[in-house]
């Protein structure tokens, strides 16, 4: 049988297995994190902030203007957005455009600068805009307020180089609309509370200016996303771009604030990387929550090599229990995703009045009804993982899986094991049992309607921190949990999160989730630890939607059967 430690494991082997879960990764950063980085670089470099603040302020600059250029490049194109969104993906900006002077006469930038540091990286861009001769307006929300000292030096440097500065009222009835907007009202501090009439307003209509701009550029995290957990208030900024300094926010990758970020660029600052790890493990500790989001470099380095001369019996065998009268379609779908994710045997036990249904559907599985709990004990015995729930209804079968709980090598609980789950008062406590027994955690992957029937008491949580809920659920039940929907987040019980970036809402039907319970099942057996297999097969299934968006123009028309025909081309792209 193939080979799978999966152990959760303590101390510094859970750390290692944290640290190799980091590699080629795009490590997030709370805005805890961010400040308490800023203050080892003062104690450790001797200088001041401001240094960092005109490094983050180049970098928006150079996107500005970037953009800028795409526009005047592009006369009669549409938007900054649509011109810029049409090509690859801006990772980090680094090379200042030539714009000429020519180009750049009435060019209209908007800025809009807060009271605390991001207030004074607004600051420094707009006095860094103003050598290229563009029509630069500052709108100044920190009048009769005391600034951070750094902030009001570079408003200061702005006001004594003849810089606009202009006010909220001043934007009432405005007809001007902006090249750009750049949004630096509130920074990586910013928490939900409740904000005064004026500043509402102030958001509403930046926002209603937005949609005819050529641009909106946030800095560092859109004004009114919380930066930790992606909630966001109403009216928050709704911006084309955001500019993240050093490591780019959780909550430029949580729901609801990746709907806010628009492009996500990161721009690197003083740090680095290994300074920056050592630091915040001296101020926060080995065991704070770890946030990575899951890209294709990140997948792509983690590739299991199919041997050339492999058998059936070299990549795998998973079992796929599910299905009940009426329902033969989700235990279908999840085969189907199995197969097509490379498992070399896929076994599927069902109800005998499907059976029929099933070997007509699937001819080249292994199918038979559930049996007895000792025969279907020893069929998984022999197996490397299995996946349970998919259609099950209230199958006798689910009396099972507190036994399944307690031996499978490797499992996946989806759909209707998850609600047979939840009626059980000790489920906690047996999925516990089994990562105290050294087999791999479960992986559950529920729905918010899911997740809320096994954590009634973490509702409000999840409202607010879909990411912080989730982990709560997994260190709890020493499970990684899968919390699907808009930016599916994998928790980890050992304490890191992993945040989807593919799909759209074409996922929204009901099978998507059953192709990707197969598809996890599917990497388990072929080897692939849990904490791989979860994020990996997210991924490659939303990278399937994205394709399929991308040939029909629509997510719409998106299906569980077609996401199935654009996988071998979602795992391609990947390199596995």
């Amino acid at each position: 049988m193939i080979s799978n430690d999966n152990s959760a494991g303590t101390g510094d082997s859970n750390y290692n297995a944290i640290s190799e879960l980091k590699r080629n990764g795009l490590l997030l950063m709370t805005g805890a994190e961010q400040r308490a980085l800023d203050k080892a670089w003062t104690e450790s470099t001797g200088l001041l902030l401001s240094v960092l603040m005109e490094q983050a302020a180049s970098a928006v600059t150079t996107l500005v203007l970037t953009l800028l250029s795409t526009r005047s490049d592009s006369a009669g194109v549409g938007s900054l957005a649509e011109v810029a969104l049409a090509s690859d993906e801006v990772r980090t900006a680094k090379v200042i455009p030539d714009l000429s002077v020519d180009a750049a006469r009435g060019m209209q930038i908007l800025v809009l600068a807060g009271m605390g540091q991001n207030g004074g990286d607004a600051w420094a861009t707009a006095r860094q805009l103003l050598a290229y001769d563009l029509s630069v307006s500052v709108v100044d929300l920190s009048e009769g307020k005391v600034l951070p000292p750094e902030a009001a030096a570079n408003r200061q440097a702005y006001l004594n180089l003849d810089g606009v500065v202009v006010t909220a009222n001043d934007l009432v009835g405005i007809e001007m609309v902006p090249d750009v907007i750049i949004d630096g009202i509130f920074g990586t501090g910013f928490q939900n509370r409740p904000l005064t009439a004026e500043l509402n307003e102030l958001l509403a209509q930046i926002n209603r200016l937005g949609e005819r701009a050529g641009a909106v550029v946030a800095i560092d995290i859109p004004s009114g996303v919380n930066a930790d957990t992606g909630e966001a208030i109403l009216n928050a900024i709704v911006a084309d771009y955001t500019v993240s300094f050093g490591r780019p926010k959780v909550g430029l990758f949580s729901a609801p604030g990746c709907l806010f970020a628009g492009k996500v660029i990161s721009a690197p600052i003083s740090m680095p990387n290994a300074w920056q790890e050592q630091k915040l493990e001296q101020a926060l500790g080995k065991d704070r929550t770890i946030h990575l989001a899951v890209t294709k470099d990140w997948l792509s380095s983690r590739r299991i090599e199919r041997c050339v001369d492999g058998n059936k019996g070299s990549f795998g065998r998973g079992l796929i229990l599910g299905g009940s009268p009426g329902i033969p379609g989700a235990v279908i779908l999840a085969a189907r995703g199995m197969m097509a994710a490379g498992s070399g045997y896929t076994y599927v036990r069902s109800v005998p009045e499907i059976l029929p249904l099933l070997l007509d559907a699937l001819p080249s599985a292994l199918i038979s009804e559930v049996g007895t709990a000792a025969e279907l004990l020893q069929l998984t015995g022999q197996l490397e993982a299995v996946a349970c729930g998919p259609g099950a209804g209230g199958s006798d079968w689910l009396h099972f899986l507190p036994n399944l709980i307690e031996s499978a090598a490797q499992l996946v609980l989806d759909a209707d094991a998850l609600n047979y789950l939840a009626d059980l008062s000790d489920w906690e406590i047996l999925t516990v049992r089994r990562a105290e027994s050294g087999l791999a955690p479960a992986i559950l992957t529920p729905h918010p309607l899911e997740f809320l029937r096994l954590a009634p008491d973490l509702e409000e949580r999840l409202k607010a921190d879909r990411a912080g809920a989730a982990l709560a659920l997994a260190t709890r039940s020493q499970s990684i949990v899968v919390l699907k929907g808009l930016a599916t987040v994998t928790a980890l019980p050992s304490g890191v999160c992993l945040y989807n970036t593919s799909g759209n809402n074409g996922l929204a039907k009901a099978g998507s989730g059953d192709v990707l319970t197969g598809m996890i099942c599917s990497l388990l057996a072929q080897g692939y630890k849990a904490e791989i297999a979860a994020p990996a097969a997210v991924y490659i299934h939303g990278l399937a939607a994205d394709l399929a968006l991308q040939k029909l123009g629509t997510a719409r028309s998106i299906t569980p059967e077609l996401l199935l025909d654009y996988l071998p081309q979602s795992f391609k792209q990947v390199d596995w």
